[in-house]
């Protein structure tokens, strides 16, 4: 930045006057003379005066009248003191000079922005370069050392998996070609196993049936809701980790699997044929108390079938005469944006359903709901393994007033995730936005306090809490009385 500084001439002019003294002298102390000398020499005096007043009126006149030579040696004095006049010609020479100026500053300009970005570049491409060559020199390496190098197996998949992990975003995911296609599957509802919603119980390494999906393979061979499995193929989970015998379960169609599973204290085997099986996100049940009907619906997460099943589901507990709606999101890890906006449209009277920002605070989307409402008394439960989409729906109701909401606070996720398909078919989905609710703040690692903060029995937790009875859940009980009082 170039800074200017203008100097003004603030001295006034000043004008400078001379005085004259042309007063005579009175000389005294002379003595007499005869008269006719007086008067000679008194004639003779008066002219020398008269000749000497002369000569000073002269000198005076001088020392005022400027003359010719002086006049023209003032006058340019006085025009620099005066604004200066520029011809025409002067006026369009010198806005030339500025404009060329100006042209020659920006082109500097330009082109120092144009060099700093083509540096940028090229340590850019330099990098890609480098990682590139150390990449072949590693690989060199062990294609020439490695004892088993013949055993490699390191994919594309592989490297930029463990890319999108290095960055730190842990939302991130990243799907192969092949893994992408069954995630669409599945968000569909179309999956393949055996069939079964579980939780993982680490702390007594065995993994709890939540629920038995209809028609499923599971549900043909007999396995049933609060069946703990303890072992896979002839193997305990305590002998091969929790985490390996869980991972052991899913495969290919038509193969079997032999489960381990403890029922009323009792240890069986039972032996699923893997195959096809729909899976179901909302899941639905009735609850008597005073002789009063109170619908139960737990939303296991929201992906793409939940809008329809949740529709379902809304519409035939208003139709078998419950008098309220006890909508569980406890666990529930979120989805799918726009099948929440749906499910909210749909129970939510006309209004803001969520706002979209960038990372910079600039709202760049906006979800309403239309005039028609979902006409039930409304309660919601969520705990500290609610996340996402499950708490838009938790504050979402609370802000319109339309559920009051149980439990315990919740994880605090409030941000979304974008999908980006790379040129083989993969897809990535990278951290990319906030969101929120119209009447509140973001909560993205706050999380949300519920209405009632209601804990859970002793003993319960959120890993073995759908393990538990109506009479043991201290949270659907504390909703369930909320619509019945």
């Amino acid at each position: 930045m170039t800074y200017f500084e203008e100097k003004m001439d603030n001295n006034p002019d000043i004008e400078e006057k001379d005085t004259v003294d042309n007063s005579a002298e009175e000389v005294v102390g002379q003595e007499p003379v005869q008269e006719e000398q007086v008067q000679e020499e008194q004639v003779e005096e008066e002219q020398v005066q008269e000749e000497a007043q002369e000569e000073q009126a002269q000198q005076e006149e001088t020392q005022q009248e400027p003359t010719d030579t002086e006049e023209q040696q003032t006058k340019p004095e006085k025009k620099k003191k005066d604004k200066k006049r520029y011809t025409r010609g002067q006026m369009v020479f010198v806005s030339l000079i500025a404009v060329f100026l100006t042209i020659v500053i920006t082109s500097q300009l330009v082109f120092s922005a144009a060099t700093s970005f083509y540096k940028k570049e090229i340590h850019k491409n330099n990098e890609n370069s480098y990682f590139f060559s150390l990449y072949d020199e590693l690989t060199g390496l062990y294609q020439s050392h490695y004892l088993y190098s013949d055993e490699i197996d390191v994919s594309v998949d592989d490297l930029l998996r463990q890319y999108v992990i290095s960055t730190n975003d842990r939302y991130a995911m990243y799907y192969s070609p092949e893994e992408w296609y069954l995630s669409q599957e599945s968000s569909m509802g179309k999956s393949a196993g055996i069939g079964a919603y579980v939780s993982l119980d680490e702390a007594h390494q065995c993994i709890n049936i939540i629920h038995v999906f209809k028609d499923s393979p599971a549900e043909k061979a007999g396995l049933k809701a609060k069946d703990i499995v303890v072992g896979v193929d002839g193997k305990y989970f305590t002998e091969i980790g929790l985490e390996n015998g869980y991972n052991s379960i899913p495969g290919e169609n038509g193969t079997k699997v032999r489960l381990t599973i403890i029922r009323d204290n009792a240890e069986y085997d039972l032996i699923v044929k893997r195959g096809d099986y729909i899976y179901q996100s909302v899941l639905t049940d009735i609850i008597k108390v005073d002789d009063k009907k109170i619908g139960y619906m737990h939303i296991l997460q929201f992906i793409g079938a939940t809008f329809e099943e949740f529709k379902i589901a809304a519409k035939e507990l208003k139709d078998k005469g419950c008098v309220g709606v006890v909508i569980d999101v406890r666990n529930n890890p979120g989805g799918q944006l726009d099948t929440i906006v749906n499910v909210l449209d749909y129970i939510e009277p006309e209004g803001g359903i969520v706002e979209i920002y960038d990372s910079n605070g600039k709202q760049i989307g906006r979800y309403n709901s239309k005039p028609s409402e979902y006409d039930m008394p409304l309660a919601i439960l969520c705990n500290e393994s609610t996340a996402s989409a499950a708490e838009l729906m938790t504050k979402s109701l609370m802000d319109t007033g339309k559920a009051k909401s149980f439990g315990v606070k919740t994880y605090g996720k409030g941000c979304g995730q974008s999908a980006f398909q790379l040129s083989n078919g993969a897809v990535v989905y990278i951290t990319s936005f906030f969101y929120k609710t119209p009447y509140s703040d973001n909560y993205d690692g706050i999380g949300i306090t519920p209405d009632y903060v209601v804990d859970y029995a002793e003993g319960v937790n959120s890993i073995n809490l759908f393990m538990q009875d109506y009479e043991n859940d201290t949270q659907l009980q504390a909703a369930v009385r909320s619509l019945i009082d």
